[in-house]
């Protein structure tokens, strides 16, 4: 059955029907193995960098109240 014809037997909109079908087929479980992966990284090897910090010139400029 077409989503429009759905949303209209409902009396609702197609994005209403659509979000409805994605929350109905969401699976909310972890991927099976996926704790096993947790810590497997060696961050010591590769540490993450932070950025360098931005000046605050490039900082969109602010409305006065």
């Amino acid at each position: 059955m077409e989503v429009k014809t759905i949303a209209e037997k409902k009396n609702t909109s197609i994005s209403r029907v659509v979000n409805g079908m994605i929350k109905e087929n969401l699976d909310n479980s972890w991927p099976e193995g996926y704790f096993d992966l947790v810590g497997s990284l060696k961050d010591d090897d590769d540490p993450i960098e932070l950025p360098k910090e931005l000046p605050w010139s490039l900082d969109a400029p602010r409305r006065k109240p």
